[in-house]
């Protein structure tokens, strides 16, 4: 029995998935997508943090990169580096949180080093908003850090 995504098959919207221009992108860090393993993972969050993951996967998030690229800021550069701040440099790179960095890597090990696993493994979500809730980075991002 196929599962029905609106008025498509499931094959069927991943054939238009895959032919879209998001796919590229969003391949990067679940390559599975779209998966109903992934929308269970994220569905079984608050909303809050399905919202910051979402934000976060897709790149439209409150860093400096996307906020220089819809014009509400003059800079591009993390305040602190002065490199790109981009997903990727918030959550791997950045110098402005080490005590989340370490602590994170503590519980995750060598997938705090891997983009994907932050933000798609089932085993690593709870640690990457932990991460992002004692980064405390965005401000309006509901604390989860007493759940991680």
């Amino acid at each position: 029995m196929s599962t029905n995504y609106g008025s498509f098959t499931k094959k069927e919207w991943v054939k238009k998935w895959k032919a879209s221009p998001r796919h590229v992108k969003m391949s990067h860090i679940n390559p599975s997508m779209p998966s109903s393993k992934t929308s269970h993972t994220l569905t079984n969050l608050p909303w809050h943090a399905t919202s910051i993951l979402t934000q976060l996967r897709t790149g439209h998030v409150a860093l400096h990169l996307f906020l220089k690229k819809i014009k509400a800021a003059d800079s591009a550069l993390c305040p602190h580096c002065l490199k790109p701040e981009s997903v990727p440099h918030y959550l791997l790179y950045c110098k402005r949180f080490p005590d989340a960095h370490c602590q994170l890597r503590f519980r995750v090990s060598k997938a705090a080093t891997l983009l994907s696993k932050l933000l798609s493994s089932k085993k690593v979500i709870l640690h990457t908003l932990f991460y992002i809730a004692c980064s405390k980075r965005f401000k309006n991002y509901v604390d989860f850090a007493d759940h991680g």
